[in-house]
């Protein structure tokens, strides 16, 4: 809840347009790791509504008003990029590092990914869930950390209206692909 309601999506996902695009001209290369969050809120679906994502080229301000989940890092996604100061982690336009409000710790690592989860800053009354990093790599993390520690995500999001997860992942089974996550914050 509330992204899913009584087995309907009840938000907009928005997902970054794959041509460059925005003032950072950047185009968004998280697209294969979406699919696995995608698949998993599939799971508590029972019915699908067409069209259920937007790029964040054709969203309208009317779209930007309900429960959204948001894909991509401030670069590669113009909505992200809108709202990144609001977010309790952060892109640091000049650095490109992703800063945590709360540790005011300042992360590096490509891997490093974060899952978001606060009130709406278009809307108040509705919700936004980011899943975000440096790269594509630290979505692939989120998508990890969100997919096989779904407790622990969200017991992290429990306390406050707007919290985030910090996770870096890593290849555990040595085959130069990022199959698991250590959580940060």
């Amino acid at each position: 809840k509330p992204f899913v309601e009584n087995g309907k999506l009840n938000c907009k996902i928005i997902i970054g347009d794959t041509y460059s695009h925005g003032k950072y001209d950047a185009p968004s290369t998280e697209g294969p790791y979406i699919i696995d969050i995608i698949l998993f809120l599939g799971k508590f679906l029972k019915k699908i509504e067409f069209p259920s994502y937007k790029l964040d080229t054709t969203v309208n301000e009317t779209d930007l008003k309900g429960n959204l989940i948001i894909f991509g890092n401030h670069k590669t996604n113009i909505i992200v990029d809108r709202i990144n100061e609001k977010l309790p982690i952060y892109f640091d336009p000049k650095t490109e590092n992703m800063i945590s409000k709360k540790t005011k710790e300042t992360y590096k690592d490509p891997r490093i990914g974060g899952i978001v989860k606060c009130l709406n800053p278009f809307n108040e009354n509705k919700e936004l869930l980011l899943f975000c990093g440096i790269g594509m790599s630290g979505v692939q993390s989120a998508a990890i950390a969100f997919t096989k520690h779904m407790d622990e995500i969200l017991e992290g999001f429990k306390a406050n209206k707007c919290s985030a997860r910090v996770v870096k992942g890593f290849d555990a089974d040595g085959d130069n692909v990022i199959d698991s996550v250590k959580f940060l914050e």
